[in-house]
């Protein structure tokens, strides 16, 4: 029998090893087609056999590639690698990097965010898998790895503040310009705003080395503190002008003439006021002339000859002027003129229960005087969601610290605390102020408000002076 010649024969070996693989190829299941990315059938991911070239990497491909969820997932990764060009392992390298990724996904971290001085501000749990490009990959050749970034984390925290945080706003003078009342009033870009302030850097290290070392739990530190104004003086002075205190009242429940009657004297007449350094503010003043229809105010209810509520344009200019006294109050200012209302009025009960001021236009004022050495300017601002009006003082810090402490009734005030060399009154409302400036002085001064009427179950309300005042502090701190 007549052999056929040797070059047939390995023609044919190779003819069917060729067949053998492709048959193989055809054989493994397609790869999904619809994942976003573009993504070739499983028999045509290796190029050289359809050229006729046969590496021993297509066929390590072709055969002994698990067909499972993970190397699938891995090889979509893999396409999309050499599709940008960018380093690529072994498939099952990235398998092994897949599931560095997976074990980050499931980490938990407890984070608490206080303040500098210890104040707990917020909860937050810290998961990767609500927050999954805080993952870095990195790929080479040989390896596949899959870190938690630090700068990535930074770079979340500039648009996403830490929980329970806001960013202080900082404002600057744009102009300012004296009107007919002889009343100096300042163009503003903002209204300037109390936050929290964060080094991003430091808590971005933290974080991502508390996911590095597999912490559980993690303190997250923030610094409080006021906005600031930069205002160029009369003199040419480049002022960076700090908050020195605030006041705060709530309008809610007030009919809608009220409200906006409050709001117009907030945004129209008292913000942006600057008061030089001496000088007295008069709240009058600001208002800009008769409160009257003809001048944009509305009707509302009023008190009139201490006894009687009617309808009179500018009903609720009280709630403005009660808000801007507590600022005064807060900041130790020396005050001039001020008068409580006759009748207890239960819209300026909370952030200072007895802490109000009434005004009336050509017969009753609120002033007081910057003792301060330097300009004050006021904002004055309202939040429609909580009904909240509050005005700012900004200035030139002289280290003075200010202590109210109240609210005292004639139940609960101590034995030594006297009203006129008598004990308080059933109608009266008390506080003590006590300012101690930087030269050792102390002054102590009573806030003393008396009303024709007064609920009775109001003292009830408020169990010690101590937790009010510890209120009222929290409602000055931002």
């Amino acid at each position: 029998m007549q052999h056929p010649p040797s070059h047939l024969k390995h023609l044919t070996q190779t003819f069917t090893v060729l067949l053998s693989i492709l048959t193989i190829l055809i054989t493994l299941p397609r790869m999904p087609q619809n994942d976003g990315a573009s993504i070739v059938p499983q028999h045509r991911a290796a190029p050289e056999m359809i050229t006729g070239r046969v590496t021993p990497q297509a066929v390590e491909n072709a055969v002994h590639v698990p067909d499972t969820m993970e190397y699938r997932v891995a090889r979509r990764l893999k396409t999309r690698l050499q599709t940008t060009g960018s380093p690529s392992p072994d498939l099952e390298t990235l398998v092994g990097g897949l599931t560095e990724r997976e074990e980050l996904m499931r980490q938990t971290i407890a984070a608490i965010v206080q303040t500098d001085t210890g104040e707990r501000v917020s909860d937050w749990e810290l998961s990767l898998e609500r927050t999954p490009t805080w993952i870095a990959p990195s790929f080479s050749l040989t390896s596949a790895h899959f870190t938690v970034s630090s700068q990535r984390i930074q770079g979340y925290l500039q648009s996403n503040p830490l929980p329970g945080t806001v960013r202080p706003i900082d404002a600057t003078v744009l102009s300012t310009q004296t009107d007919e009342d002889t009343i100096l009033r300042a163009q503003t870009d903002t209204i300037a705003q109390g936050g929290y302030e964060t080094d991003d850097v430091q808590v971005s290290r933290a974080i991502a080395d508390a996911f590095a070392t597999h912490m559980s739990s993690l303190v997250l530190t923030v610094r409080q503190r006021g906005g600031r104004i930069s205002y160029l003086d009369e003199n040419g002075r480049q002022l960076t002008l700090e908050r020195l205190s605030v006041g705060q009242s709530n309008y809610k429940y007030s009919p809608a003439d009220r409200i906006f009657n409050v709001r117009k004297a907030l945004k129209e007449h008292v913000n942006n006021v600057i008061v030089p350094a001496g000088q007295v503010f008069s709240f009058n003043a600001t208002l800009g002339g008769a409160v009257s229809l003809g001048n944009g105010w509305r009707n509302a209810k009023v008190i009139v000859s201490g006894t009687q509520l009617e309808m009179r344009p500018g009903g609720g200019i009280c709630q403005t002027s009660t808000t801007v006294y507590r600022a005064i109050v807060n900041g130790g200012f020396p005050v001039i003129e001020r008068r409580s209302h006759s009748l207890y009025v239960t819209y300026y009960k909370q952030y200072g229960v007895g802490i109000d001021a009434t005004v009336y236009s050509g017969t009753q004022d609120l002033t007081f005087v910057n003792d301060t050495g330097a300009p004050l300017l006021i904002q004055a601002s309202d939040n429609p969601e909580t009904s909240d009006a509050t005005v700012s003082f900004y200035g030139i810090p002289d280290n003075r610290t200010v202590q109210v402490e109240g609210p005292y009734f004639s139940r609960n005030a101590p034995d030594d605390l006297l009203v006129n060399n008598r004990h308080v009154a059933g109608n009266e409302i008390v506080w003590v102020q006590t300012v101690n400036r930087p030269d050792g002085t102390e002054e102590k001064n009573l806030i003393v408000s008396r009303y024709l009427n007064m609920p009775r179950s109001l003292a009830a309300e408020f169990q010690t002076p101590a937790d009010t005042t510890k209120e009222l502090m929290a409602s000055r701190a931002l």
